[in-house]
């Protein structure tokens, strides 16, 4: 199996040093790094020659509650969203947030994938639980890995 995105959360950047985080074979397309706080984050890397779009995400970003970037891949209509919620912050931030980036995301007309660390068990029927698998169903999406790491 062959990649062509990888998507990372927490890689503990600093906006001065993503130049120095490198994979061979892939570019640092999308980042988002924390300005007052420590850790976090979130970030895509892409194939060397893959066709890629930036999608600008960051007015939708709150340091401490959702981690964002976005990347837009034309020949296969999708977007790629990487996502970092930290715990314990607040849900209701966070989902409101959330919510206002999938309207905007869905104005592309694209296939959506998120990959992160919501940081909510997928697999128990908490208030958190339901209102993420409520929020995506609203949008056509859906979570496909019940599987903590």
């Amino acid at each position: 199996m062959s990649y062509f995105v990888i998507c990372l959360v927490e890689h503990w950047l600093k906006a001065e040093n993503k130049a120095f985080y490198n994979l061979n074979g892939f570019k640092l397309t999308a980042v988002y790094c924390r300005n007052t706080r420590m850790h976090g984050g979130a970030a895509i890397y892409v194939l060397n020659d893959m066709d890629f779009t930036v999608i600008d995400v960051s007015s939708f970003c709150v340091e401490m509650f959702l981690e964002i970037c976005a990347i837009r891949l034309p020949a296969l209509k999708t977007i790629i969203l990487s996502l970092y919620k930290p715990s314990g912050c607040s849900d209701t931030i966070f989902f409101e947030h959330l919510e206002l980036l999938l309207d905007f995301l869905a104005t592309f007309n694209c296939n959506i994938a998120i990959c992160g660390d919501f940081n909510i068990e997928a697999r128990r029927n908490g208030p958190a639980t339901i209102k993420l698998h409520n929020l995506l169903r609203s949008t056509g999406l859906y979570c496909t890995n019940f599987i903590p790491v």
